[in-house]
């Protein structure tokens, strides 16, 4: 089974005019991964930096990584999101909306680019729309996730099979102590 374990440091603030500032670091680690087919000099292993933005219900995130790693590759890459939240009037029901935009050298699939790319895109959009509700302190969400991405890796890719570009709802369950 393919496991991914994060682990990010960073720092938020909120200045007086109500602009959210948030920056920082994350390490995303696959253990097991060892054995998967990555580029000459690398593993699965991939570091991200990340600055972000935040007013009102509004929010955007800036990503970037030297590497790519995951993908099979040691391009750098950029990830921008910009998302909205709000409480409906409705149950009090929230409401998340987002679009992503991934870019970078890392999807680049012409000439010299690795063969394990091919059938990449060079950019893809994701998206999703949410909702989520407290229910005796246990929060429920359910979301709806896609992207116009047909294949993020190469035919067979343990990492990223056909399916995982595919729309999906996702129902979460989780208590905060």
């Amino acid at each position: 089974p393919q496991i991914e374990l994060d682990v990010y440091a960073g720092y938020g603030m909120e200045l007086a005019n109500g602009v959210g500032l948030d920056f920082g670091v994350a390490q995303y680690f696959y253990p097991g991964s060892d054995g998967i087919p990555t580029p000459a000099e690398s593993s699965a292993d991939t570091t991200e930096f990340y600055v972000g933005a935040s007013y009102g219900d509004f929010s955007a995130q800036l990503n970037y990584s030297d590497e790519l790693s995951f993908i099979w590759s040691n391009e750098s890459a950029w990830y921008l999101n910009v998302g909205y939240e709000t409480t409906l009037p409705v149950y009090g029901l929230g409401l998340a909306v987002s679009i992503g935009h991934s870019f970078g050298d890392a999807y680049d699939v012409g000439p010299g680019a690795p063969a394990t790319s091919v059938g990449a895109p060079d950019s893809y959009t994701d998206w999703s729309i949410g909702l989520s509700k407290t229910v005796y302190g246990v929060d429920l969400g359910l979301t709806y996730v896609d992207s116009d991405a047909d294949d993020l890796g190469p035919a067979g890719s343990p990492f990223f099979p056909d399916s995982t570009t595919d729309g999906t709802v996702v129902l979460s369950v989780s208590k905060s102590l």
